[in-house]
């Protein structure tokens, strides 16, 4: 991982996810075991990365929402996703 050579005292690991955690940023190999390939289904390709779907997103949220912070995120998608479904009515 060539961000771990970069920020070699920003590393964290939390279980066997090894994340590099950078001022207001965190970039994990994986998460309780899910990986690149699995979060990347369905993501919005760019020239340079990949967007994670909302629902994939969702699905990360709803693993840490004992946390407030990641409830409200959870919350906010949960809006998003619905207000979606309702426009295209």
């Amino acid at each position: 991982m060539r961000l771990a050579q970069k920020y070699p005292s920003n590393i964290k690991n939390l279980h066997g996810d090894i994340g590099i955690c950078e001022f207001e940023f965190e970039i994990w190999n994986q998460i309780c075991t899910f990986d690149y390939n699995y979060l990347k289904e369905n993501a919005i390709e760019e020239k340079e990365y990949a967007v994670i779907s909302l629902e994939k997103l969702l699905f990360l949220k709803a693993l840490a929402m004992k946390m407030p912070r990641y409830l409200k995120d959870l919350e906010l998608i949960v809006d998003k996703i619905l207000k979606e479904a309702y426009d295209k009515q």
